[in-house]
């Protein structure tokens, strides 16, 4: 059984300047598609997010990503109850950790 391309509207193709938008599938490419509209996104991008992908993959999300501005990771962390703790873009990089343990 094969199952479609599900497409994002036409209205998000804003969003989405540097890909391919007639290749983008909600199915295959939910992360990414979410980083997006959690940076980016209007409120009609996030009516169809939610809409289309389950609360429980956009916290995924938003742990994992690190593609999502500080401003835009505070948010959505208040807005979908995650502790900030638990958002990758809002921990200090290994590098920057490494770096202060050097005696300068």
């Amino acid at each position: 059984m094969k199952v479609e391309q599900v497409k994002p509207p036409q209205s998000l193709k804003r969003y989405f300047w540097d890909v391919d938008f007639e290749k983008l599938d909600i199915l295959k490419q939910r992360p990414f598609i979410a980083t997006r509209i959690f940076e980016s996104g209007d409120v009609d991008a996030v009516r169809w997010l939610f809409q289309y992908v389950p609360r429980r993959e956009l916290e995924d999300t938003l742990s994992r990503s690190r593609g999502i501005s500080p401003k835009s990771a505070h948010f959505w962390s208040l807005l979908l109850s995650i502790d900030e703790k638990n958002v990758a873009c809002l921990k200090k990089s290994s590098q920057k950790l490494q770096s202060s343990h050097w005696v300068k």
